[in-house]
């Protein structure tokens, strides 16, 4: 038995090979491999240009503040107000008490009381011996009287001589003489009185007085008020501390001098000059236009003992005067705010 295996007709059209398809890129799709490719191209470009043309800080709103100090050396016996409580002109802040000015006080009223006294006491100590005078002076007169009126009785009897009558007659006219001198003296000693008096104890209770007037307005101004309206910003010391003449307790803000306060990068300090125009950003996109109006400066150096990283933490201030009307919910000290200086734009003013 045999086999017959036959080759089977293969299609040569199917054993043919296919080129291969040229497929089309979408345009998007190229620019998207351009843009991929060029973006850290345009990146380094942007922040170039930018630097050059747009220099930002960041800031606040800022009004003027006023410092409250102690006027002695002094306690804080309370503090009225916090921090962020609107205050209006002439609300207590706090109170001091001093225990030396209220010493001093106590000590020159004594001295006034014991000056008083002790004027009156020598006024009528001479005035009663003056007056003990006049009443012996009286008395003496009231008996040379009776001598002279028995004398001239028994003259007229006969019992006594004419010698001896004018003789108590001297007597009584020189006891009236002596009174006479001393209600003269009195007179006298009352005038003079009043010129000493002038002149040593009235003399020393008006400088005491004054003293004493001055001690009571440095005690007054313990009690310290609010000189203008505006919001407590911060308050440095606390209820029972110590504070010597001049030590800030607290700082108001008031309504006045808005300006903006920002801080520079260093290296921009060149390229910003005072009158430069500026847009002031707000949180919520809102912007007014500005201008810098005082010489860029560093800020204030820390009193601490210098270090390497110092210059690192330095930035310029600008304070920023706005040159449009701030609406009313944007004027809140410390608000957040960021400044957009043009380089070029800026040089040219309006």
């Amino acid at each position: 038995m045999g086999f017959n295996f036959k080759k089977k007709q293969i299609n040569k059209a199917l054993n043919l090979n296919a080129a291969p398809v040229r497929k089309n890129i979408a345009k998007w799709q190229w620019y998207l491999v351009v843009v991929i490719v060029l973006s850290p191209l345009i990146y380094f470009a942007w922040l170039l240009f930018s630097n050059y043309f747009f220099i930002k800080a960041q800031g606040f709103v800022q009004f003027d503040l006023f410092h409250v100090r102690s006027p002695e050396k002094a306690y804080i016996k309370s503090i009225d107000v916090r921090p962020g409580e609107e205050v209006k002109k002439g609300q207590l802040l706090l109170r001091l008490t001093s225990k030396e000015l209220d010493s001093e006080f106590k000590s020159i009223q004594t001295q006034i009381t014991l000056l008083q006294e002790a004027s009156k006491e020598h006024k009528d100590h001479e005035y009663r011996y003056l007056l003990k005078m006049v009443n012996e002076a009286k008395r003496y007169i009231e008996q040379t009287e009776t001598i002279y009126n028995n004398f001239s009785s028994y003259r007229d009897q006969g019992i006594m001589t004419t010698l001896e009558l004018q003789t108590s007659q001297r007597d009584m006219h020189e006891a009236r003489q002596e009174l006479h001198q001393i209600e003269r003296q009195i007179a006298e000693n009352r005038s003079r009185n009043t010129l000493d008096q002038e002149s040593i104890y009235r003399r020393e209770l008006r400088a005491l007085m004054a003293d004493l007037k001055q001690l009571h307005t440095r005690i007054e101004a313990l009690n310290i008020y609010a000189p203008v309206a505006g919001v407590v910003n911060e308050v440095f010391l606390h209820q029972y501390s110590f504070t010597l003449s001049g030590d800030e307790i607290m700082d108001i803000s008031t309504y006045q001098g808005l300006h903006i306060k920002a801080y520079l990068n260093p290296k921009f300090l060149g390229r910003v000059e005072k009158n430069d125009r500026v847009i002031i950003k707000f949180a919520d996109g809102y912007a007014i236009k500005g201008m810098v109006s005082t010489k860029p400066n560093f800020s204030t150096q820390s009193t601490k003992t210098p270090t390497v990283f110092d210059d690192k933490n330095k930035k310029v201030v600008l304070i920023i005067k706005p040159l449009e009307i701030l609406p009313q919910k944007y004027m809140v000290n410390y608000l957040p705010v960021s400044v957009e200086i043009g380089t070029v734009l800026s040089k040219y003013k309006t």
